[in-house]
């Protein structure tokens, strides 16, 4: 097999942030500061009880207020309604409902446990959907912010007595993020914000985000928009799951011009999408 070298070539972005936290930390307001300097339509998929509407005079944003059970493949399917909305953002609010919460992977874990098979091969059922979702969160073109819960962690740690006898007692670690292990690795931004609703970057692919420990406010989205703008633009490639965008635009054209020069932005060019330009050219006399 022979591989393709060549020049390392910055491209956009899209966002992908997490914001983590305890209960009260800020996580959805801080959410909706960041999507409302990066894009001009926000959804967000609220899994908190409609917690997200208490802001509704923050900005104007939409929003699907999601009930149990809280599947992965409930929230791709979610994410893709939105991502063929059109939305500019997508805030998904909270990531954790989808692994600790009613229907989540660690119930379903449980119902596979309770069936009789054992946990190494239920997680080997679940796994791929997990990762599934992760994908979908990764290759949307939306940018997607992320909130997530996080609690406190304890280890038992070996100590001596008074009476000289060793003993054990828990110790506090920090916090620990209701998701899988290794979550961060899936975003380019993870905040986490503290009681004050500070927020420290544990994990950024931005340098301008190194050392970062403040507040997050509209400036902080908007420098964040800014690096994600940086380098060239990705010329989005069409499939077969397109079709139905490329007619919608196809439908807004008045000029044979107009109706050329999007035929030239198709990569794949099927007998589908040829009949839908064919139709509409005669549809304007052309």
């Amino acid at each position: 097999m022979a591989f393709k070298i060549e020049k390392a070539t910055r491209k956009k972005q899209k966002l992908r942030l997490l914001v983590e936290g305890q209960s009260g930390a800020g996580k959805t307001y801080s959410a909706l500061i960041l999507a409302k300097s990066i894009g001009q339509s926000i959804c967000v998929i609220d899994t908190e009880d409609g917690s997200a509407s208490l802001y509704e005079d923050l900005c104007e944003f939409d929003v699907i207020n999601m009930q149990p059970p809280y599947s992965p493949n409930n929230l791709i399917m979610a994410i893709d309604q939105v991502e063929k909305a059109g939305y500019d953002v997508i805030i998904v609010d909270s990531l954790s409902a989808f692994w600790s919460s009613e229907g989540g992977i660690l119930d379903q874990q449980t119902v596979e446990v309770n069936k009789g098979i054992n946990s190494f091969q239920a997680w080997g059922k679940l796994s791929p959907i997990q990762n599934k979702m992760l994908e979908k969160i990764q290759h949307c073109s939306s940018h997607i912010i992320c909130t997530a819960r996080t609690k406190t962690d304890y280890v038992m740690e070996e100590y001596v007595a008074k009476n000289g006898k060793v003993s054990q007692r828990p110790v506090k670690v920090g916090l620990k993020t209701e998701q899988k292990d290794g979550l961060d690795y899936n975003f380019t931004i993870v905040f986490r914000l503290d009681r004050e609703h500070n927020a420290t970057a544990v994990k950024t692919r931005a340098s301008a985000f190194d050392n970062f420990y403040d507040v997050i406010t509209e400036q902080t989205g908007e420098k964040i928009l800014e690096w994600l703008e940086k380098g060239e633009v990705v010329k989005p490639k069409q499939n077969d799951n397109d079709i139905e965008t490329i007619a919608k635009k196809i439908a807004t054209l008045e000029t044979k011009e107009d109706l050329m020069a999007y035929f030239k932005t198709i990569d794949n060019m099927t007998d589908e999408i040829k009949e839908l330009f064919t139709m509409r050219k005669e549809a304007i006399g052309g």
